[in-house]
């Protein structure tokens, strides 16, 4: 149904179309015929921007980071650019090599179990001696 009204706009929004049919006298016919055009090119631009862009981020995001990307996909696909920033939200985190919970990123310590979250250092014998 919505593909004819489309095409219809289309038909009327061009002059030789609306003529051809008999409709060139009525202007205001002519008129919304040309403003259902321009509503589903702008439709279309608006899906393309807020669905179709976001999921084509995500994947390049979760292909960067060499992750699986169906959980990238499935959040851009579901919420559009909320969903990319929710996906780039959850990745942030890092996991406490003690108690195992996710913690920010950026912490030293634990603020569950108190525990070091930084990375082990090398033992001496295998630490590069500058």
């Amino acid at each position: 149904m919505r593909v004819r009204l489309l095409l219809f706009g289309l038909a009327l929004a061009l002059p030789r179309a609306a003529s051809a049919q008999g409709l060139a006298g009525d202007p205001e016919l002519a008129a919304a015929g040309a403003l259902l055009l321009w509503l589903g090119l702008f439709g279309a631009l608006g899906l393309l921007l807020f669905w179709g862009l976001p999921v084509g981020v995500a994947a390049l995001l979760a292909r960067g980071r060499g992750e699986d990307p169906a959980p990238a996909l499935l959040w851009a696909t579901s919420l559009g650019w909320i969903g990319v920033l929710i996906y780039l939200y959850r990745r942030s985190a890092k996991q406490c090599p003690h108690c195992h919970t996710r913690v920010v990123a950026e912490t030293a310590l634990c603020y569950w179990c108190g525990g070091d979250t930084l990375p082990a250092p090398l033992p001496e014998f295998l630490a590069v001696n500058g």
